[in-house]
């Protein structure tokens, strides 16, 4: 429940349902959200913003605050 920065908040929620809905297509060709996908899709999204702000104290801050918590 930490706060976010501004600027990378709407980078990590695309870099996330991208990786989430890639691939995921269901009946009918309709993109579904799998749940078991979620930890890895923030992963991606989290090691993406890593790439491009590197691993300084500064930046421990603004990717840190996103966790997940469930299966």
């Amino acid at each position: 429940m930490w706060s976010i920065k501004d600027d990378y908040g709407p980078k990590i929620a695309g870099a996330f349902y991208e990786h989430l809905l890639d691939g995921a297509a269901g009946e009918g060709g309709k993109k579904r959200l799998d749940g078991v996908r979620a930890a890895r899709a923030l992963d991606h999204a989290i090691r993406s913003i890593r790439e491009e702000i590197g691993d300084s104290e500064e930046a421990l801050l603004t990717w840190v605050p996103y966790v997940h918590f469930g299966i």
